[in-house]
């Protein structure tokens, strides 16, 4: 399970594999929204995401919850948020779904 931490506009999220020798940081700047959820709960991403191994960070294209929260929101919809992009990162067992303005960072640690 990963550990997510918010304070101010910045998200970092620790997720520890399968393999116990790699972990992973992932830090997000510019935060607008983060949603955390059973990986049952997101069926569509995770059997897209299920062919590539070893990756546990995707950048949302199209079709995500980016797409739905602009459908509802008359701010989000207008374009309030120019730079807004979508990140999805997948675990053993939960999945994190990031909206921000910047690119996220990762690092690789060992334990």
């Amino acid at each position: 399970m990963p550990t997510v931490s918010f304070a101010g506009a910045a998200l970092t999220i620790e997720v520890g594999l399968a393999d116990p020798k790699l972990s992973y940081r992932i830090e997000f700047a510019a935060v607008v929204g983060y949603q955390v959820l059973d990986e049952r709960d997101l069926p569509p991403f995770t059997e897209a995401t299920a062919k590539v191994e070893k990756s546990i960070l995707f950048e949302v294209l199209s079709g995500g919850w980016t797409d739905a929260v602009k459908a509802q929101s008359p701010i989000m919809g207008a374009g309030f948020y120019p730079r807004l992009r979508e990140w999805f990162v997948m675990t053993d067992g939960w999945c994190v779904s990031v909206l921000s303005e910047a690119e996220p960072s990762v690092v690789e640690r060992l334990p």
